[in-house]
């Protein structure tokens, strides 16, 4: 990816991994096609392999927390942004969290937890970097677009901190008070020795809108950094579907639908498009329950409309949501 404000269409193909072509095997149904026998106990070692490494993931998440958490006050503290420390401590783990070939069962993880503030910062950083590698963005512009997912919020160290745990809704002078964050942010950053100007500019403009819509200059899509486009997708996507003190987590249906619904003009369409599809993908084989009650599994998704999946009842009967307007997916269940 270059450094201007486009996408290349070109580099957005990014190859499946083994894990991935065994999983969707595993999926394939056709009474024509009988799957080759694998190696003894390779399915279940390849699941075992995924459940060890998001637990470990969800350990050094709670970890980073912690020290996100410590940051958070050196800085506000300090004025002072310990950035070896981060890249030494922090990033590796967002590095690892986005090579799970599943990324639902990982987020599904995350979830579970009751932290936000904290934790929003490592799950944007963790995103990021999977839309970015699903972009098929290389790995050292990459890195730097965790990076400043990871930093996009630092400015909320400058802005008072009960406002951030606010109970009920923000009202307009509260909500004027929290968008000085993306100033702040930037400030921050920019007399940060060492970091990409991207980092800077991401936290300066992670709520900027591509219709114009956003904050704090309300530019359009050709003034907004890239970083910032994939960073704004990461951070809704990730506040929505969290716990909040004034309101609770959003089903991730709910979230993907709503994101959807957006993409005709606040998100770049080409991220929004790439993130919905993947995310969805992740989905083929697990068990849902729609609107009517019923439940199925998630057998396969449409190229055009990736959130009318095919599923399969229990009762073997196959529904088609993009024929079946009026059903929809209200949750993806826990195993």
């Amino acid at each position: 990816m270059s450094h201007n404000n486009e996408f290349s269409l070109e580099k957005k193909i990014t190859p499946l991994t083994h894990e991935e072509i065994d999983q969707l095997l595993l999926n394939y149904q056709d009474e024509d096609y009988v799957m080759p026998p694998f190696e003894p106990n390779l399915v279940d070692n390849i699941i075992r392999s995924e459940t060890s490494k998001i637990e470990e993931i969800s350990r050094n998440v709670e970890e980073a927390t912690l020290q996100m958490s410590e940051i958070f006050k050196f800085v506000k503290n300090r004025d002072e942004i310990p950035i070896a420390e981060i890249k030494e401590e922090i990033v590796p783990m967002i590095e690892m969290a986005t090579d799970i070939p599943h990324v639902f069962h990982l987020f599904d993880e995350l979830q579970q937890k009751d932290e936000y503030t904290f934790r929003h910062n490592i799950c944007v950083g963790v995103i990021a970097g999977l839309i970015s590698k699903w972009l098929g963005i290389s790995e050292e512009i990459r890195r730097e677009i965790e990076l400043a997912g990871l930093l996009h919020d630092i400015g909320k160290t400058k802005v008072p901190q009960y406002l951030l745990h606010k109970k009920t809704p923000l009202n307009d002078v509260e909500f004027q008070q929290i968008k000085k964050h993306t100033l702040y942010g930037y400030g921050l950053l920019r007399r940060t020795k060492h970091l990409p100007e991207g980092v800077a500019i991401t936290a300066l403009q992670h709520h900027e809108r591509v219709d114009g819509c956003g904050y704090p200059f309300r530019l359009n899509g050709s003034q907004i950094h890239p970083y910032a486009k994939i960073v704004a997708v990461a951070d809704v996507f990730h506040a929505l579907s969290s716990e909040r003190a004034y309101r609770p987590a959003m089903p991730f249906y709910q979230v993907i639908m709503k994101m959807q619904d957006e993409a005709s003009g606040r998100f770049d369409t080409e991220v929004l498009i790439v993130f919905i599809t993947k995310m969805l993908d992740s989905l083929i084989g697990k068990k849902v329950k729609l609107t009517d009650g019923n439940v199925g599994t998630v057998i396969l998704n449409s190229p055009y409309h990736p959130i009318c999946s095919l599923i399969k009842l229990e009762d073997n009967q196959i529904v088609d949501l993009q024929k079946n307007r009026h059903l929809q997916i209200v949750r993806v269940l826990r195993e």
